[in-house]
């Protein structure tokens, strides 16, 4: 596994307050977003957007991030304050996309940095990719293992993690759950944890019941996060916090990817 690491308000949106008491009166705050940018095919509309147009965030977490893209992205961010680290998860028609977490290093301490293998290199299954007003479903077998970035943060003496995940894309739940396990059981160990990005998981209650089995919390439901045809629409993104409070959900109905991103505000 290949790590790098470099020196208008929405139309959805949703105000759910999740917490526990002790952090209902907590100041230390911060912001960020979870986005699958769709292999990157609007890399630079997307960059720009955020980082010219829109109010700066602490943390940014992608999911389908081109790793060839990776030179222009280090480029870019020059003289910039922040650093960011990419794991490969997904390759699709010979180009590997992956999670990148990228950070404000002035305000974040990166301590740790651990790539979860989620397996499913070599597993059949169906491949759905939407391809203008089409549907491309191919039966083919995943060219790599699944994975979650996980990096371990310090921010004014407080410890968490962040789990960018990108679970399978398959018709079935049962994959998803299990991929999911492999998630929480890495993050076992810490008592503030975030996981994130997007779950491919539209239907169903399975990966609610297993977060909160384990002490997660849902930040946000039935909010669309996903656009299959105009007018058809899923959650496919969720943020799960433990020890953490997470509020000001904020879906930005833009049209750079087949997802929308997701803005939220942490407080630890």
């Amino acid at each position: 596994m290949v790590a790098y690491l470099h020196g208008m308000e929405g139309v959805e949106s949703s105000n759910l307050f999740r917490s526990t008491p002790e952090l209902l009166t907590s100041n230390i705050m911060l912001s960020g977003i979870t986005y699958n940018i769709f292999l990157g095919q609007a890399l630079d509309p997307i960059l720009d957007w955020l980082f010219q147009k829109k109010k700066l965030r602490e943390l940014y977490c992608f999911q389908e991030f081109p790793q060839e893209r990776l030179p222009h992205l280090k480029s870019y961010l020059k003289g910039k304050k922040f650093d960011f680290v990419f794991c490969p998860g997904l390759e699709w028609r010979g180009k590997t996309t992956g999670e990148l977490t990228l950070f404000d290093k002035r305000k974040l301490k990166l301590l740790e940095t651990k790539y979860v293998n989620l397996g499913g290199k070599g597993d059949l299954g169906f491949i759905f990719m939407r391809n203008g007003f089409t549907i491309d479903a191919t039966l083919a077998k995943s060219a790599l293992d699944k994975t979650s970035l996980l990096t371990r943060f310090k921010y004014k003496e407080k410890e968490f993690v962040v789990a960018n995940t990108h679970l399978i894309a398959d018709i079935h739940n049962t994959r998803k759950l299990k991929q999911l396990r492999v998630v929480i059981d890495a993050v076992k160990d810490d008592r503030t944890a975030l996981v994130l990005g997007d779950f491919n998981y539209p239907f169903g209650r399975g990966h609610f019941n297993l977060m909160q089995s384990h002490g997660f919390i849902n930040s946000f439901d039935k909010i669309n996060t996903y656009r299959l045809f105009p007018g058809i629409y899923y959650q496919n993104d969720f943020i799960f916090g433990r020890k953490c409070q997470i509020n000001d959900i904020d879906v930005e109905r833009v049209n750079f990817s087949d997802h929308y991103p997701v803005f939220f505000r942490l407080a630890l």
